[in-house]
C-alpha cells in the first residue's frame, strides 16, 4: 500500500513538469519566431539595396549607351554628377560667349585682310598669321567644349547641350578645319560664313561687331612722332608715295619700317620667290617658301590701316613697272643685280623722281653697306650708273648677316622719312653717298659728283632735252 501513497506526488510532479515544458515551448517558439522575422526583414532590406544598386547600374549603362549613340563620344567618362554641375558655367560660357565671338572675329579678320591687300578671293589671305590663327582659335574653342561635354554623360539629359555637341562634332570643327567660306569672292561674300549660319549667329550682331571696330585716327596712331616731325611733316608722310624695287631682306624690312612710320602709299616689284636662304629676315617664314616675295610683304602689311600697299611680281625692267615708279615720290632700289639697279635708276631719272640705292656688302669681306641718295634738285649728284658697271657679271649669292640687312633697312628708312617729311634733311643737299661700317660702327658721308659721259644719267638727260 505504500507505493500507492507515492502515486499522488509523482502525478503532481509530472503535471508540474508538463506545465513547465509547455511554458518553455511557448517562450522558445516566440523567440524563434522573432528571430526568423528579423532574419526575414534583414534579407528583405539587403534584397532592396541590391535591387536599387542593380537599377542604378542599369540606368548608368543606359545613359552611356544613349551618349555613345547620340554623340559618338569615346574615351574616359566621369560619372561624378557634382563635377558635371561645377563645369556647367564653363560650358555655357564657351558655347554662348567665347565661341560666337571667336567666329565673328574670324569673319572680320578675313574680310579686312582680303580687302586691305586687294585680294579677289578670301582664300588669298587664308595663311596669313592673323587669319590662320583666328580659324585655329575657333576650332580650339569648339574642341574644348566638345571635350567637356563628352567627359560627363549626365549632360545627355540636357537636350540643348546634346544638340550643341552634335553641331560642334558634325559641323563646326570639320567646317572650320576646311572652311568653304575661303572660296568666296571678296566683293560678293555673304555676311555669315557656314559656321555662323549653323550656329544661328544673329547677322545684326556681326554687323555690330564689324561697325564697332573703330579705326584709330592717323594723328593719334602716330602721335609719338608729331613732336619730332611736326604736324606738317607727318602729313607729308601720309601723302607720300614710295616705290621699293626688290622685296628681299633689305627691301621687305624697309617697306615695313616705312609703313610703321606712316607713309601713306607703298608699292614694290620683285619677280623672285621666297627661298630657304631668305628666312633670316623679319618678313619671311618657312610657310612662305615658294611664294612671291612681294605677295608675302603684302600679307604682312594687310592690317596696316594707314598704309596702302600695291605689288607687282615683275622685274624692274618690265614696262608694267613704269606706272608704279611714275606715281611715286621716292624710288628705293634694293635689287640684287647691277642691271636691276641701273634699270631702276634710268626709270627714276626718266620720270624725275628722287632715288635711293641700298646695298649690303658681302659679309665675308666686311660688315656694312652703302646707301646712295640722288635728289632731282641736286644737279651735281651722281647716279648709280656713274660708279657701277652695267656690264659687270655680278653674282648676288653673297653672305648676308640678318642684323646687317636690318640695320641698313632701318637707316635707309630713316633717311627716306626725313626726305619725305622735309625735316632734318639738310645733309642730303651736301652729301649723297653714305658708307655704313658695322665693324667700327661708323657712317662716312661722301659727296660723289656726276661722271662725265655716264651711260645712264647722260643718256637720260639728253633724251629728256
Amino acid at each position: 500500500m505504500e507505493w500507492l501513497l507515492l502515486i499522488l506526488p509523482l502525478a503532481m510532479l509530472l503535471y508540474i513538469f508538463a506545465l513547465a515544458a509547455t511554458w518553455c515551448a511557448r517562450i522558445g517558439s516566440s523567440y524563434v519566431l522573432e528571430g526568423l522575422a528579423e532574419v526575414r526583414e534583414s534579407f528583405s532590406e539587403q534584397a532592396a539595396r541590391m535591387a536599387e544598386a542593380f537599377e542604378q547600374r542599369a540606368e548608368r549603362k543606359r545613359v552611356e549607351r544613349r551618349f555613345a549613340v547620340a554623340a559618338g563620344g569615346s574615351g574616359a567618362v566621369d560619372h561624378d554628377a557634382a563635377k558635371a554641375v561645377q563645369q556647367m558655367p564653363t560650358i555655357r560660357r564657351l558655347l554662348d560667349q567665347v565661341l560666337p565671338r571667336a567666329v565673328i572675329k574670324c569673319l572680320r579678320i578675313h574680310r579686312l585682310s582680303a580687302a586691305a591687300m586687294g585680294a579677289r578671293y578670301i582664300w588669298e589671305v587664308a595663311f596669313e598669321p592673323e587669319c590662320w590663327g583666328s580659324r585655329q582659335r575657333v576650332v580650339a574653342v569648339a574642341a574644348a567644349a566638345m571635350q567637356l561635354l563628352e567627359k560627363y554623360p549626365y549632360f545627355v539629359e540636357d537636350e540643348a547641350l546634346m544638340a550643341n555637341l552634335i553641331v560642334l562634332r558634325g559641323h563646326v570643327v570639320p567646317t572650320c578645319s576646311n572652311c568653304p567660306y575661303l572660296q568666296q569672292r571678296v566683293q560678293s561674300a555673304p555676311l555669315l560664313c557656314p559656321t555662323a549660319r549653323t550656329m544661328q549667329i544673329d547677322p545684326e550682331r556681326v554687323r555690330h561687331e564689324r561697325s564697332s571696330h573703330k579705326s584709330v585716327p592717323y594723328d593719334e596712331a602716330f602721335a609719338a612722332q608729331l613732336p619730332v616731325l611736326g604736324a606738317v611733316g607727318q602729313q607729308r608722310l601720309h601723302q607720300a608715295r614710295v616705290h621699293v624695287v626688290g622685296a628681299g631682306r633689305v627691301g621687305s624690312t624697309m617697306t615695313q619700317y616705312l609703313a610703321d612710320a606712316g607713309v601713306g602709299a607703298l608699292s614694290s616689284n620683285d619677280h623672285q620667290v621666297v627661298e630657304p636662304d631668305n628666312l633670316n629676315s623679319l618678313a619671311f617664314s618657312s610657310a612662305d617658301i615658294g611664294t612671291k616675295k612681294v605677295k608675302v610683304v603684302s600679307r604682312r602689311l594687310a592690317l596696316r590701316e594707314h598704309s596702302r600697299f600695291r605689288w607687282i611680281a615683275l622685274p624692274v625692267e618690265a614696262d608694267e613697272v613704269d606706272p608704279y615708279i611714275e606715281a611715286s615720290d621716292l624710288v628705293i632700289c634694293c635689287a640684287n643685280t647691277v642691271t636691276g639697279r641701273v634699270g631702276a635708276e634710268q626709270k627714276a631719272l626718266r620720270y624725275g623722281k628722287s632715288m635711293m640705292q641700298v646695298a649690303a656688302f658681302d659679309g665675308r669681306d666686311c660688315l656694312g653697306g652703302l646707301i646712295a641718295v640722288r635728289l632731282p634738285e641736286n644737279s651735281w649728284s651722281a647716279c648709280s650708273g656713274c660708279y657701277l658697271d652695267p656690264n659687270r657679271d655680278w653674282s648676288p649669292a653673297g653672305s648676308l648677316l640678318s642684323t646687317v640687312t636690318s640695320v641698313l633697312a632701318a637707316i635707309a628708312a630713316n633717311m627716306a622719312v626725313t626726305i619725305l617729311s622735309g625735316v632734318r634733311n639738310q645733309i642730303f643737299c651736301e652729301k649723297n653717298l653714305f658708307y655704313v661700317d658695322l665693324e667700327t660702327y661708323g657712317i662716312e658721308a661722301l659727296a660723289v659728283e656726276k661722271r662725265r659721259g655716264c651711260p645712264v644719267c647722260a643718256q637720260v638727260t639728253e633724251a629728256s632735252q
